[in-house]
């Protein structure tokens, strides 16, 4: 009886035929098959592996339909219900499978809609895409209308200029009141009809053709509706194995159905696009794992009790680095020797790694891992020290506030606060750590101990101003290094942009291979400058920094509190609109270590810039979003803030 009333329980979303950039996009993905929808447009479809190719989008032509969109509660199955002049016409039943790559899409209507099916969409894809209406099994026995098996060669681009080494393969199938034609004046364009009464779509992965044929058999053989009956009930196994918030939280909370919502619905977003490997798609934009994102992803898991799901983070990245003996600034899931290379990888998210692997100690006390795990959290260690230059640690390039074009990227190689930072508390658990266990030997212990007590005494020193904590400190640059190549983005005038392997020009600056063959005469170094954002006092709070005392940390969110007061926001730049996805969760997040009365407030104006799927996503413009939708790193953050508020309240 509990089951059936769980299963009547819907989240709506309504959304009108078309795709646009301001819509809320959700993903169903069981850890090999990804699938993008907003509404009922299919718009990107991955895997396996879940860093591959998108060849699919799949867009409702019908303009006069009204399409309103509900998730099943503690599931990624979204029932869309169609209208037509305000009469139901019928409902669209959405799903990956939980046991196979595929996608399935059940109809029920009482009136035909069409879609158009669009393969092979980049023009990059021109001579790397096959289409072929063959079939990985003999048709006639299942019953099929028709389809084909779309196949991507070794070549086609996982992510920005990044190649797969082999190939991957799709089957498309169709069956029952559901008709798929190809258009005789547009290439790789389909029209796909579901007619009156029942139809089924399905789109199931290789990624090679021995294993589609196995896939496309295994799901074949089992009727729909035990698919997704199968499907449901391991959802709601994961969905129970979450902390129970509602026996936490006191039934007199006012905050307590929204925040039980909101738990569901960032934990479906965090478990759909956590790949089989262990690394977690940083939404829909961005096809890879990215080390700073899956530090908020791993602490929003532990908060909601997924501890397992937490755990297979860390995994992600150890087998990564047993097998190529580095770690980069973001790396393909399930695609191996894919590297998303920036500026100065080495630091900060080597900080967070460590940090994260202790918080996971810290709640699961799974000794026997971190062990395991040593030489790997060595190489975190070791790999940021190389980068010390009095006292300080450079920036990374794509893991700052320097991504998001708070500070320019000249300051690449100052001293930054924050990796210092993470470098400190990081290396004071993993040194404590080994000297608890007795790891290595004592002259080891003191060495590292001593370089470790030698940074926090000139932290000040270099990073704080005034009783303000600065974000860079110039100094560094002056006395590092810089060497002859490096990946990231091209500084030439007027170019920019990611442009992986650059060359040294002077100072800071770095051109791309094109770049560095035109005139620099007219190029000149930029003066330094030291910047202080408010919004970096919030990460000592945020990591529990033993750096700070308590009555400093207070002091800090004090003037940020005076800030926000006086104009409303908690960015510098008081003509800017732009608010990062995840500053009030930050903010949230320590008001509430303060108990702070200011808490309501902003708890209140995070959860309400939640789209229509319950996401937070990369930036909002005021409250308009913008950037990446579905983002894991900013939802993670804002909903162990939200967790974190009202457990308190």
């Amino acid at each position: 009886m509990k089951l059936i009333l769980l299963l009547s329980i819907c989240f709506f979303l309504e959304i009108n035929a078309g795709y646009s950039q301001s819509g809320s996009v959700f993903c169903m993905g069981n850890g090999d098959y990804c699938v993008y929808e907003e509404g009922v447009n299919v718009i990107q479809v991955f895997g396996p592996p879940y860093s591959s190719a998108s060849p699919f989008k799949v867009t409702l032509l019908n303009s006069d339909v009204r399409v309103v969109t509900q998730r099943k509660q503690g599931t990624a199955v979204y029932i869309h219900t169609l209208y037509r002049q305000d009469r139901k016409i019928g409902t669209i039943t959405d799903f990956v499978s939980s046991c196979s790559p595929c996608f399935c899409r059940m109809t029920d209507l009482t009136e035909p809609v069409s879609f158009s099916l669009n393969v092979s969409d980049p023009a990059d894809w021109q001579y790397k895409m096959i289409l072929t209406d063959k079939y990985a099994v003999r048709k006639e026995d299942y019953k099929v209308n028709n389809g084909l098996v779309v196949t991507a060669l070794p070549g086609v681009y996982v992510y920005h200029t990044y190649p797969s080494p082999f190939e991957t393969n799709h089957q498309i199938f169709v069956k029952g009141a559901a008709e798929l034609t190809s258009k005789e004046d547009q290439e790789k364009v389909y029209d796909l009809r579901f007619g009156k009464g029942k139809g089924l779509f399905y789109l199931i992965g290789g990624p090679s053709y021995q294993d589609l044929n196995s896939h496309v058999e295994e799901v074949l053989k089992q009727k729909p509706e035990n698919l997704l009956n199968r499907t449901i009930a391991d959802w709601h196994t994961f969905s129970g194995t979450r902390s129970q918030f509602d026996k936490l939280i006191s039934n007199q909370n006012a905050n307590k159905t929204e925040l039980l919502k909101a738990v569901d619905d960032v934990s479906v977003l965090l478990k759909t696009q956590q790949g089989r490997e262990g690394g977690v798609l940083a939404g829909h934009y961005y096809h890879l794992a990215y080390v700073r994102d899956e530090y908020g992803v791993s602490r929003a898991l532990l908060a909601l009790g997924y501890v397992e799901q937490a755990r297979k983070i860390l995994q992600f990245y150890y087998d990564l680095w047993r097998q190529y003996g580095h770690i980069s600034n973001a790396q393909a899931i399930g695609v191996p020797g894919i590297f998303h290379r920036h500026e100065n990888d080495e630091v900060e998210i080597t900080g967070y790694i460590l940090i994260q692997a202790f918080d996971y100690f810290g709640k699961t006390k799974n000794q026997k891992f971190i062990k395991e795990m040593m030489p790997f959290l060595e190489w975190c260690w070791e790999a940021q020290k190389k980068n010390l230059v009095d006292n300080m640690l450079p920036f990374n390039g794509d893991e700052t506030y320097i991504a998001g074009g708070m500070i320019p990227r000249k300051v690449l190689n100052d001293g930054s606060s924050e990796a210092t930072l993470l470098f400190i508390e990081g290396g004071r658990k993993f040194i404590s750590f080994i000297e608890r266990l007795k790891c290595k030997d004592r002259e080891w212990i003191l060495k590292n101990k001593g370089i470790l007590d030698t940074t926090v005494e000139h932290y000040r020193e270099n990073f704080m101003r005034d009783g303000k904590l600065l974000v860079n400190n110039p100094r560094r640059a002056v006395l590092c290094n810089y060497p002859e190549t490096r990946y990231g983005v091209c500084l030439y005038p007027g170019h920019g942009g990611y442009q992986g392997l650059l060359n040294h020009y002077k100072g800071y600056m770095y051109f791309c291979q094109e770049c560095s063959q035109k005139p620099t005469n007219q190029i000149k170094l930029e003066e330094p400058e030291e910047f202080f954002l408010p919004s970096s006092y919030l990460m000592p709070i945020y990591i529990g920094s033993t750096l700070f005392s308590k009555d400093e940390k207070e002091g800090m969110l004090k003037e940020l509190i005076k800030l926000y007061q006086k104009t409303g926001k908690i960015t510098i730049n008081q003509q800017d609109e732009r608010l990062l996805g995840y500053d009030y969760g930050l903010f949230l997040y320590a008001l509430t270590e303060f108990n702070h009365p200011l808490a309501g407030e902003i708890y209140r104006k995070m959860m309400d810039l939640r789209d229509g799927s319950g996401a937070w996503v990369e930036y909002y413009n005021g409250k308009e979003p913008s950037g990446c939708r579905y983002r894991p790193w900013e939802s993670g953050i804002n909903i162990e803030a939200a967790i974190h508020y009202v457990g308190r309240h």
